[in-house]
């Protein structure tokens, strides 16, 4: 067989295969291939909306759009588009797996490259958010206070880019401590599991706050980090837990023979047991 004839009969095997395969989303929109799943929302968006008059009918144009978005959304970054009439028929392509991944002027200590579970993993704008949190932690834990990192993708090749456009290294101090009624606020020093003058480690701001709440006598404990022109703001803020400790009493009469209980509340507060014992 030429290869003339061998083409044209892969073409017409082919075909046959991606009619026998085609599903229509709604009349005039054909999907040939794989279901994509779209959900009830996103069909609406594309079919139009019976019950809406305003989405009653979708342009054609407007739908392909909204296609885009919801196929690049699963990785289908190759989708075909083909207009028959005043219908769609659409190729979605094969699903883009992420193959490399490339960062640009990272500090030292951390290799985009190393990171697991993201290469072989469908090209998706979730996945590029997900690399994009953990560098961002990873610069945290570093001490820049607020780093930016701009992510990119290359569906061709199915490389994901990070660039780092540098920054300050912020110290964990000054640190603004809580102002809670009756609390002297030196306490909570006690609690932190970094040094302060170092540079900052969201990490160790997450082991402290850890430290705070186990104390038992505050709701929650976390830090807020801001930044401006003129550097980092870090507020260690702290919900203090209302009195909850219980004592109980055990009396013996020894003229009866006989024993009492007494059960009371004692009123303790994050005050009161913050303040040092007087001697």
């Amino acid at each position: 067989m030429g290869s003339a004839s061998l083409a044209m009969a892969l073409a017409a095997l082919l075909g046959g295969t991606a009619r026998a395969a085609e599903i229509t989303l709604c009349p005039g929109v054909v999907f040939q291939g794989a279901d994509v799943g779209l959900t009830p929302v996103e069909r609406r968006l594309v079919c139009g909306d019976p019950e809406n008059e305003g989405w009653r009918e979708i342009p054609r144009a407007q739908a392909r759009r909204f296609l885009e978005a919801f196929l690049e959304k699963r990785g289908r970054l190759h989708p075909v588009f083909i207009e028959e009439g005043a219908g769609l028929r659409v190729d979605p392509g094969p699903v883009t797996d992420i193959a490399r991944l490339e960062g640009e002027n990272l500090p030292p200590g951390i290799d985009l490259t190393k990171k697991r579970k993201v290469r072989g993993t469908p090209l998706t704008p979730a996945a590029l958010d997900r690399v994009k949190a953990h560098l961002v932690r990873e610069l945290e834990n570093r001490g820049y206070a607020c780093p930016s990192v701009e992510m990119s993708a290359d569906a061709d090749s199915a490389t994901v880019r990070a660039r780092f456009p540098g920054g300050l290294v912020s110290n964990a101090d000054p640190i603004e401590q809580p102002d809670l009624p009756g609390v002297d606020p030196g306490i909570f020093r006690r609690f932190e599991a970094f040094e302060r003058g170092k540079p900052l480690d969201r990490r160790l701001l997450d082991l402290t706050s850890r430290r705070v709440v186990a104390e038992a006598l505050f709701l929650n404990s976390y830090y807020d980090v801001s930044c401006a022109t003129d550097g980092a703001r870090i507020v260690h803020r702290v919900g203090a837990a209302p009195p909850r400790i219980v004592r109980i009493g055990i009396g013996v009469d020894t003229q009866g023979s006989r024993a009492s209980a007494r059960a009371g509340t004692t009123l303790a507060s994050a005050g009161a047991r913050a303040r040092p014992r007087r001697r």
